[in-house]
């Protein structure tokens, strides 16, 4: 949020700033810095501010319940984008190539083929999330369903909804359950590690944290447990691949993979 909180109203019926007298100091620095925004950037980024954890304080939430003073940093759930590219890294597929044109579509008043052409290409691709098509007849679901803004009129603020159908769709979405798959692959490609350590890093690659004592016991007695429940036809290789596949979309459905502390 910013430090005015309705950024497509700046007038008189929107609401006052949080902090005046920084915003008129922010806004200097830009000018003195001709206008660079990656040097503002840095500028507030670089802030204890901005560097606050999320640490709950009983006392300053008394004097200010909805944080406008900056106590502590909010709990912020990743973009629609963010939780897609989050998926592929930690699957080790995600594109990173820079720049380009995804797949050619008309300007305007787009076909049902071409719909159909650049849905699948969403599906299909792994590029990062700011290179995919944008048609307002057409949203990718995963997007819409983690509130991907309309395309079709600008948003100052993307609206944060908790409904029951996200966590379905983590639970059901092939796409989901293929980069699960993916990246189960390459944890137990390498072969130099133990299951303890392995654990360890699908932490790391999904929650970017080490686990807990508790943690580690759990996901251990979940692979044991998964992998007894594979078909008894499946041979061992691919009853442990779905365990670590399991465990790694457990992860992907857990609340601390999409909201950032």
């Amino acid at each position: 949020r910013g430090i005015v909180a309705t950024p497509d109203n700046f007038g008189t019926r929107g609401e006052a700033p949080t902090h005046p007298d920084l915003l008129d100091y922010l806004a200097g620095r830009f000018i003195e810095d001709g206008w660079s925004i990656k040097t503002m950037h840095r500028l507030i980024m670089l802030s204890s501010t901005y560097q606050m954890s999320s640490q709950y304080d009983p006392e300053a939430a008394s004097v200010d319940p909805e944080n406008h003073y900056l106590w502590r940093s909010p709990r912020r759930r990743l973009e629609a984008e963010a939780i897609r590219d989050t998926l592929l890294m930690a699957a080790g597929r995600l594109d990173r190539t820079y720049g380009g044109a995804p797949v050619e579509i008309s300007a305007e008043n787009a076909s049902t083929k071409e719909n159909e052409r650049a849905l699948a290409f969403y599906q299909a691709s792994t590029r990062r999330s700011v290179y995919l098509p944008v048609l307002r007849t057409s949203v990718y679901s995963m997007m819409t369903l983690f509130d991907f803004p309309n395309g079709s009129q600008p948003v100052g603020n993307r609206t944060t909804a908790i409904v029951p159908t996200q966590a379905l769709m983590v639970m059901n979405s092939p796409f989901v359950i293929a980069q699960a798959e993916h990246m189960a692959a390459r944890l137990l490609h390498r072969a130099a590690l133990d299951e303890v350590a392995r654990v360890k890093l699908a932490y790391q690659w999904t929650l970017c944290r080490e686990p807990i004592a508790e943690d580690l016991a759990s996901s251990l007695a979940f692979l044991e447990a998964y992998g007894e429940t594979v078909d008894v036809d499946a041979g061992p290789h691919e009853r442990r691949l779905k365990a670590w596949a399991g465990l790694c979309h457990s992860l992907f459905l857990s609340n601390e993979f999409v909201y950032t502390e």
